[in-house]
């Protein structure tokens, strides 16, 4: 032992911390922007009172009828939660793996699709879902009802947005929501260049 020094006793440890800074540079812990925001930082948009009875079935002002839009607990609303990484990507919160929206079930897409429905809280937090049915799962109810900074349909490939649309009967949202969109976008390192101009041609 005495012929190792006092390097050679702390050899196994040095290496292992080596290896743990390695993988913490390639991501392997849990990253920085997992956490959801809390601080507010864009203008919310009130959801459409056409649909402020969409919970309670057959109520002379529901919209479905005896259907039930549904609401989500914290716990599945957090399931829904995607987040943007340091290099751009887009992860799934509840457990860091990429979020891709191929094989979605949504009623803008005309069933099985690339889109899912999005919505953003205006404090820069994204939800998204990859199945939508009428008067069960919306826009509305990834928001709880609650108003929007941003909602529509969104593509993404491996953890890389393709494109976006405004399209959100529940929110109708205009060109402002989607610049807010795309400053949250921007904000985390996602460049608005390849979707912009899909997006303009969705909502002019």
């Amino acid at each position: 032992m005495a012929g190792h020094g006092k390097l050679g006793l702390f050899e196994p440890i040095v290496k292992w911390l080596k290896n743990a800074i390695k993988h913490v540079h390639h991501g392997s812990t849990p990253h920085p922007h997992a956490a959801p925001h809390t601080t507010p930082r864009w203008r919310g948009k009130p959801l459409d009172p056409h649909y402020n009875f969409e919970t309670i079935p057959n109520h002379p002002q529901n919209p479905f009828g005896s259907r039930a839009v549904r609401r989500l607990t914290p716990q599945e609303l957090e399931n829904h939660r995607v987040f943007i990484d340091q290099h751009g990507t887009f992860r799934n919160a509840h457990d860091g793996s990429l979020f891709d929206s191929r094989g979605s079930t949504t009623h803008w897409g005309r069933g099985q699709s690339d889109r899912a429905i999005f919505t953003m809280d205006p404090n820069g937090n994204i939800y998204a879902s990859k199945y939508q049915a009428v008067g069960d799962f919306h826009h509305s109810t990834l928001a709880n009802g609650h108003p929007v900074a941003g909602a529509g349909e969104i593509v993404v490939h491996d953890g890389k947005v393709q494109w976006l649309t405004s399209n959100s009967g529940h929110y109708k949202p205009g060109i402002g929501e989607m610049q807010q969109v795309l400053g949250e976008f921007g904000r985390h390192g996602v460049s608005p260049v390849p979707v912009f101009n899909q997006i303009m041609q969705r909502i002019l």
